[in-house]
């Protein structure tokens, strides 16, 4: 309305001496028009915000927040011989999103143990886990997900004077067996796939005992196993005791095989020497468990041969002995 009034009383008055003058009131007409519009926007939009402020500053009603599952392993426990593991870092690692995980571990100078559980149970899985320490293996790494217990291995000692060491998993496929019936199985061609899986993993310290712990012997070997008879048996306490010897006189066959008991005894290794020869060959150490078959894993020489073995292991003891026997067949 004001504008109109302007353009009114611009030409009630006597006729413009110069005809631009009707052009110049235009122009402040359109000016005021555009000065009244931005400040009506900037009213409106201060309202807005206004009006929004409520929602802006009040919390969320009825809103989920993904949070990470807790962690299978406790923060700490104590294993069957009394030793205390205390946790100091957990990961996870899912394939085929993933399939190599490196964990960076404080270290205080106690002995490392990492432990692992299969989230899932899969019949058939044939997606292993290799492990390392500071690029070192540590074999044999953990197996396919086909149990969803949880798995421990104690790691080897780390380097003297290091503050941090670096734990990697990686994820390996096992090829499937080329198999058809009537004729066998033959290796695969095709090159292994991995399948999906997913891993929790955990890593642990733990304290070694003031005092040495002896674990009881294994249990006897059976008197026949198979085709083969026993002849003897030697027992000894790792690392009291870490050599045995036998001496067969025969021109037949004769084999070996080996038991232990104890938290460390499946990372126990059997060094083989033949006539004071390294034969290059080593082998672990077998739990036979109550309740379960013996499980034979024979050694096969011949005769006649001095065989000595030699024990070692990567994972200094810290007062956890392992107890053994070797069982000498014929």
């Amino acid at each position: 309305m004001s504008d109109l009034r302007a353009l009114l009383d611009d030409h009630a008055g006597p006729s413009p001496a110069n005809p631009a003058r009707l052009a110049a009131v235009m122009t402040r007409v359109r000016r005021r028009r555009v000065r009244r519009a931005a400040a009506l926007s900037g009213t409106a939009g201060m309202a807005a915000v206004l009006l929004a402020l409520p929602y802006i500053l009040s919390p969320a009603q009825d809103t989920e927040i993904a949070t990470a599952p807790a962690s299978p392993f406790p923060e700490r426990y104590t294993a069957e011989d009394g030793v205390d593991h205390t946790r100091l870092e957990t990961a996870r690692l899912a394939v085929p999103d993933d399939t190599k995980l490196s964990i960076t571990i404080p270290l205080s100078g106690k002995p490392l143990e990492v432990a692992v559980k299969c989230r899932k149970a899969v019949k058939g899985a044939r997606v292993s886990l290799a492990v390392a320490l500071d690029r070192r293996p540590v074999p044999p790494g953990f197996p396919p997900c086909t149990t969803t217990d949880v798995l421990r291995w104690p790691l080897p000692d780390t380097r003297p004077g290091a503050t941090t060491a670096t734990l990697t998993l990686t994820a390996q496929a096992i090829a499937k067996p080329n198999c058809a019936p009537g004729k066998g199985c033959r290796p695969s061609t095709a090159p292994p796939t991995l399948d999906p899986a997913a891993w929790d993993i955990a890593v642990y310290e733990w304290t070694p005992p003031a005092e040495p712990i002896i674990p009881a012997p294994p249990r006897a070997f059976p008197p026949n196993a198979s085709d083969w008879k026993l002849l003897r048996t030697d027992s000894g306490v790792y690392p009291r005791d870490k050599e045995v010897s036998f001496t067969y006189t025969g021109k037949g066959r004769f084999a070996f095989d080996k038991l232990c008991s104890g938290a460390l005894s499946r990372q126990l290794r059997f060094r083989v020497f033949r006539d004071g020869r390294d034969t290059g060959s080593a082998g672990d150490c077998a739990i036979w468990e109550e309740g379960r078959p013996f499980r034979m894993a024979m050694a096969v020489e011949r005769g006649p041969a001095r065989i000595t073995l030699r024990l070692d292991s990567p994972v200094s003891p810290n007062n956890r002995f392992v107890s053994w026997s070797v069982g000498w067949y014929d």
